[in-house]
């Protein structure tokens, strides 16, 4: 098992997680920095909307990615299933998000 992974999908999926991780910094940041709020619906703010969202699909899309190399390209590195189990974490919040009304 290594560290880094060795197939282009298993690399795609590491990509995406970083992505999520930058994307999901950059959305701390506008809230803490720039005093960034949000309103009463999904596009009031834009800026806060565009990077949520792109976090959550980079999330899911390092989730996909990760389990189709873990099971199709017999991918066995540690940054692969990281990204899996962020992106299969991230997918039951959303579920959560959906199913369960608060």
């Amino acid at each position: 098992m290594s560290i880094l992974p060795k197939t282009r999908v298993g690399r795609f999926s590491a990509g995406f997680i970083a992505a999520f991780f930058v994307l999901f910094g950059l959305q701390i940041v506008l809230v803490t920095v720039f005093h960034q709020e949000g309103g009463n619906g999904l596009w009031s703010n834009p800026s806060l909307a565009i990077t949520g969202l792109s976090a959550l699909f980079s999330g899911l899309a390092a989730f996909f990615t990760g389990v189709f190399s873990l099971f199709w390209k017999k991918e066995r590195s540690v940054l692969v299933f990281l990204a899996s189990l962020i992106g299969f974490l991230l997918l039951i919040f959303l579920i959560g998000e959906f199913t369960m009304p608060h």
